[in-house]
């Protein structure tokens, strides 16, 4: 077997030293403090070797291993991460700026079995990862408290458990409370007054919230809260055309407000059928602008390259210690896009 090439091997063969090699090598910051002929002679002396960094010696002496963990839900559940498109935007900010950096990312799936065991706790003790970004976390879930005793920064996306207050945990999401009220306010001060709202489960979503955000502008508006109906799906298109569907059978309607797009589409497509196109729809979130799918409705669409982007950001420079509040809180706003014949 090929005995493994050391950075003495490098230095040697570079004719530069221990130090200089290691400095070249460290990152792209350190990197930079070189003349560029000295950087070339230590790649292509590495190249020539085959040289691949210690990870175990990178841990020991510099105390970081740069690796950035990536909790993510299991793959059996309905919604993963890998199926949803808001998810992939959130990687594509983050590599991004992950290319300008010798960080790397490793993915961990939160298995039932990895909450007992604290295995996510573990992994942090055992340096393998530097921090911890967290996607999809159910609202109710009360594992989190383990991280309390952790040092290494966490940061939230998009969601964040009901456990913590928003004082006390970093995140990153988009601004969905303010860009909600925006939108309902506007519709309100339209004259709308009884509202349909096509919820998500309160489990994985920030129902409670924007609920409370409709209930706000509507009281604004001398609207009791009674004018407000909730149907709470799985954010899906055929939940959106059996619950609008159910909804008409029961009372009539002068705004629906949908939590996802799919929702959204199935209202509209019931709406349509029943010659209620006067109706007008909103979306709480969307990928791809209605408009340019051939939809009426209206919708926000979450900046999601951003929110990867500031979430990979905002992570370094706690693990680098750069930020004084060692916390990272920022809501990201959202585009509000029309559909093909909304107001």
């Amino acid at each position: 077997m090929k005995k493994k090439c050391t950075i003495r091997d490098v230095a040697a063969e570079s004719g530069l030293s221990i130090w200089t090699v290691s400095k070249v090598l460290s990152g792209k910051e350190s990197e930079r403090k070189f003349p560029e002929e000295t950087r070339r002679r230590v790649r292509d002396a590495a190249h020539k070797l085959d040289y691949v960094p210690d990870v175990n010696a990178q841990r020991f002496f510099r105390n970081r291993s740069y690796v950035i963990g990536i909790l993510v839900p299991p793959l059996e559940e309905r919604n993963n991460a890998f199926t949803d498109p808001h998810f992939a935007g959130i990687m594509l900010g983050l590599e991004a700026e992950l290319a300008k950096t010798p960080y790397n990312v490793m993915f961990f799936f939160n298995h039932e079995e990895f909450k007992k065991e604290r295995r996510y706790a573990e992994i942090f003790r055992s340096g393998m990862i530097d921090g911890l970004l967290i996607w999809g976390v159910h609202r109710s879930d009360r594992y989190w408290n383990q991280l309390r005793e952790l040092t290494q920064p966490v940061i939230f996306l998009t969601t964040t458990p009901e456990l913590f207050s928003d004082e006390s945990v970093s995140y990153v999401t988009s601004d969905y409370c303010e860009d909600a009220r925006r939108i309902v306010r506007s519709r309100i001060l339209g004259g709308s007054r009884r509202v349909l709202w096509l919820a998500g489960q309160g489990d994985t979503s920030i129902c409670s919230s924007l609920r409370q955000v409709i209930l706000d502008e509507l009281r604004a508006a001398g609207v009791p809260d009674e004018q407000l109906v909730v149907f709470c799906s799985t954010y899906d298109f055929e939940d959106g055309v059996r619950l609008t569907a159910k909804a008409l059978e029961q009372d009539s309607f002068d705004l629906v407000l949908a939590t996802s797009s799919p929702l959204a589409e199935g209202a509209q497509k019931v709406l349509d059928e029943r010659g209620l196109r006067r109706i007008p729809i909103v979306s709480f979130d969307c990928h791809l602008s209605p408009a340019a799918c051939g939809y009426r409705y209206s919708a926000l669409k979450p900046d999601d390259r951003e929110i990867g982007r500031l979430a990979f950001h905002g992570l370094v420079d706690l693990m680098e210690r750069k930020s004084e509040t060692r916390k990272v809180q920022i809501r990201v706003p959202a585009e509000f896009c029309c559909g093909t014949d909304a107001e």
